[in-house]
């Protein structure tokens, strides 16, 4: 896979290295046993690059427009919190 991009030495460098493994035809899968640690900015100061953000869209668009299969349909996918997406009833429920 060549590893990290370096177009993205701070933000997205994980998910696009996801995002190509994919691309390529590999399953990318979450080993639930394992430990990791990661220390966020201890070699860094703490933001996002714009140029970066830019070039991450700009890449996968099209790609993250299809959406992931295990990605709930619950949760929102227009901010990067993955908070819950949340919509009203079309209609009122029919109370007995």
């Amino acid at each position: 896979m060549g590893g990290f991009d370096e177009s993205f030495p701070v933000n997205y460098n994980d998910v696009d290295l996801c995002l190509r493994a994919r691309q390529a035809g590999y399953e990318v899968i979450v080993e639930p046993a394992a430990l990791l640690r990661h220390y966020e900015c201890q070699s860094r100061q703490a933001g996002v690059r714009l140029e970066e953000r830019y070039l991450f869209e700009q890449r996968w668009t099209a790609w993250l427009e299809r959406g992931d299969p295990f990605y709930s349909p619950h949760l929102r996918r227009t901010q990067e919190d993955a908070g819950l997406e949340l919509h009203e009833p079309l209609e009122p429920p029919a109370w007995r």
